[in-house]
């Protein structure tokens, strides 16, 4: 990581849905970092403010989402959280199987699940995407002779079905309950977050020049590698996220004032044959490398699943 931080960052966090806009601030830059910016006093300041703006928008993001967890919502949810659990849970009883073959597509299914071990901590809009990514691999080439082996397609089928049912109605109701009276500062307070994110990222790239052209402080340069680490990890997951789902601007991609309201997304369209599944895989190690709080995992490109089959 000795390259500086480049600016392309800017286009993509602007058209981060709200919920996104969120996740990446929230649990991809400030909880990561809070820690390691103590020891780097000449970026403290800037961090102080970039968290301090940041709390309007976590503000307005809770108020969204209580507009929008009716019981509907949450007992949907519940139900695709149940109906996964379920799947895991088939598909590690199988160690106990006496059958080589089964045992074998078992490794290949351990594999894939650990893939999306952070399914459960993630946010409603971004469970949707990963299951839907999930469900998108049991039923791909890789996995799915295994999947049959064990007898689990309907299973996979039933959490495909549910995980849409749940996208369907997430969305509607986040535009139904949109906070009309927080539409006005909500894209002026995310323009201030992302003003600051800016200035940091400027500082960061200026302290790591003037230190690798001067002093050359090995503590420093290793903070500053980890925060760098830290920002990339986090807009490569922003970028993946939408390249999956294919965020290219429709008409009802928009509220009456033109702007994204805080509660909606824009789930895969499992109809629309036109829609390419994403195979886009970050450059960066996922957020949760860098949280221990959780993240969503992305498979990094040089992993493979265990060979057999």
């Amino acid at each position: 990581m000795n390259k500086l931080i480049s600016f392309s960052f800017k286009t993509v966090i602007k058209k981060l849905l709200a919920g996104e806009h969120y996740d990446f601030f929230h649990r991809g830059i400030i909880d990561p970092l809070t820690a390691l910016m103590a020891s780097l006093p000449s970026l403290s300041g800037i961090f102080s403010l970039l968290s301090t703006t940041f709390t309007k928008e976590d503000e307005l993001f809770k108020k969204s989402q209580a507009s929008i967890l009716t019981s509907d919502i949450t007992t949907l949810h519940e139900k695709r959280l149940g109906l996964f659990a379920y799947l895991k849970h088939s598909i590690e009883i199988v160690r106990y199987s006496d059958v080589p073959a089964e045992l074998q597509a078992l490794q290949k299914l351990l594999f894939l699940l650990k893939t999306y071990s952070n399914i459960s901590s993630a946010t409603y809009s971004d469970q949707t995407g990963l299951m839907d990514n999930f469900i998108q691999d049991c039923l791909g080439s890789i996995y799915l002779p295994s999947i049959q082996l064990l007898g689990l397609l309907q299973q996979v089928n039933r959490v495909k079905d549910v995980n849409e049912e749940f996208g369907v109605l997430y969305t509607e109701r986040s535009m139904e309950k949109a906070v009309q009276a927080d539409k006005g500062n909500w894209r002026e307070v995310r323009d201030n977050v992302d003003d600051v994110f800016n200035t940091l990222v400027e500082a960061i790239n200026i302290n790591w020049t003037t230190n690798e052209l001067g002093s050359k402080e090995p503590a420093l340069r290793a903070n500053l590698i980890q925060v760098k680490e830290i920002i990339v990890a986090a807009i490569s997951q922003a970028e993946l996220n939408l390249s999956r789902r294919g965020r290219h601007k429709k008409d009802g991609d928009k509220n009456d004032s033109g702007t994204q309201t805080p509660d909606q997304v824009n789930p895969t369209d499992p109809n629309n044959p036109t829609q390419k599944p994403n195979t886009e895989k970050p450059k960066a190690p996922d957020i949760s490398d860098q949280n221990p709080s959780g993240g969503p995992h992305v498979l990094d490109p040089d992993e493979h699943p265990p060979a057999g089959e």
